[in-house]
């Protein structure tokens, strides 16, 4: 997973083209760093309608890379391939957009003691 100190990397490949069908968590593009790459998936089912990024360019984690066209006109759009039409963004980034972007994926949270259990909290330096 990229980590927070993770802000941009590199498009390295597009597995999806406009007017291509995707699931939800499906990878549509892959993104490279010196130290990881990541696949980008996408955040909900629907229809690619535009890449915002091409390969080889740098993106922020933030940054969206394409729109994905959910919904009713998402039909239509896989009807016809590269269709304009009101769609998310979905975007490379690290803790990105609740249900709109497209994430790097996050890191697992650290494992919490369960009570009654010591933590690391709980020592006293010497």
């Amino acid at each position: 997973p990229m980590g927070v100190a993770v802000t941009q990397g590199d498009l390295v490949e597009w597995l999806k083209q406009p007017g291509d069908a995707v699931a939800a968590d499906e990878v549509i593009c892959v993104l490279e760093t010196d130290k990881v790459t990541v696949d980008i998936r996408s955040p909900e089912a629907g229809v690619l309608s535009k890449q915002l990024a091409s390969v080889d360019d740098t993106v922020n984690t933030d940054q969206p890379v394409a729109e994905i066209e959910t919904g009713e006109g998402a039909a239509a759009g896989a009807a016809a391939a590269g269709a304009e039409g009101e769609g998310q963004a979905a975007g490379a980034g690290y803790g990105g957009e609740s249900g709109s972007a497209a994430s790097a994926p996050e890191a697992t949270p650290e494992p919490q003691p369960e009570a009654g259990q010591p933590s690391y909290d709980d020592l006293t330096p010497l």
